[in-house]
């Protein structure tokens, strides 16, 4: 299978939503949920990463643009966790790829345990 999309990079605002308590929790191959966030004020091409229903982080603004345009017209994206770094700056801690899939390649996303 061709990848049409490859991004692989930390997710930005990780230290300011839940990323940080959850962060232990979190395991390399997790899947985060990528949400579109249009109404967002701060930025309308805004994409949300969840664990579990758990808002995290975004992807980063320089790279959303494509990623929130593929997920407005319904293309399968999947985001896994590559690395959790806990010994790193916060905006580092995480390490994540995202990826175009084939319809049910997906995996379920992860569910937080609080």
């Amino acid at each position: 299978l061709q990848h049409l999309l490859h991004f692989q990079g930390t997710a930005a605002g990780f230290r300011f939503h839940a990323g940080m308590a959850l962060s232990e929790m979190m395991r390399p191959g997790d899947t985060l949920a990528l949400v579109a966030e249009p109404d967002n004020p701060q930025d309308p091409r805004a994409v949300r990463l969840d664990f579990g229903d758990i808002h995290v982080g975004y992807v980063p603004r320089d790279h959303n643009t494509i990623i929130a345009t593929l997920l407005t017209q319904g293309a399968p994206l999947e985001c896994r966790i590559v690395a959790i770094r806990l010994e790193a700056e916060p905006w580092k801690m995480i390490e994540a790829e995202i990826r175009i899939t084939r319809s049910g390649d997906a995996a379920p996303p992860a569910k937080a345990s609080t």
